[in-house]
């Protein structure tokens, strides 16, 4: 907890149980790192349609609506620090462009998670990713091709990129 005098409020957004993908689990196991580590963890759960009984979850953002996202970055602000999960395709709009307006709405810091850094993106998909680590105070990648990716093909400040192994 270096940085906080009490154990930090971190607001996770991303997919989450009992949605059924390696990102809901990833952030899952994560979650539960964090929280034993003593850390309050408070999750934007992307909404899929199922429901959760885990009192972890304190909202859920729907795709798509303009007022959800608002309330996201609400209930993020409400945090010391968002850790935001960008996979494209979870996140509504084009390439999942509304993650954008997300992290433009955050007044904690952000650091987002990059679990795909595509070698051959659209253009639209470059401009996502990079308005996504313009917009984020730290990005994570979780292995030295994703970084490698990422410093030859993207516009990004690469002084705030970290490499952190899967699983690490």
């Amino acid at each position: 907890h270096q940085g906080f005098s009490v154990s930090p409020t971190i607001g996770v957004l991303s997919t989450h149980p009992p949605t059924r993908c390696g990102l809901a689990t990833f952030s899952s196991a994560l979650s539960e790192g964090l929280r034993a580590t003593g850390a309050t963890v408070n999750t934007v759960r992307i909404a899929d349609g199922s429901t959760t009984s885990d009192p972890g979850v304190v909202g859920e953002l729907t795709n798509g609506s303009p007022s959800s996202v608002a309330a996201a970055a609400d209930l993020l602000n409400g945090c010391d620090l968002a850790l935001v999960q960008h996979e494209y395709g979870i996140y509504g709009g084009a390439d999942g462009e509304e993650v954008v307006d997300i992290l433009k709405a955050l007044r904690v810091p952000s650091i987002v998670v990059l679990h795909t850094v595509l070698k051959d993106p659209t253009d639209h998909q470059r401009w996502v990713l990079e308005m996504v680590a313009a917009q984020a105070d730290h990005v994570v990648v979780m292995s030295a091709a994703a970084e490698s990716r990422l410093s030859a093909g993207y516009d990004v400040d690469h002084r705030k990129v970290s490499m952190i192994p899967h699983g690490a």
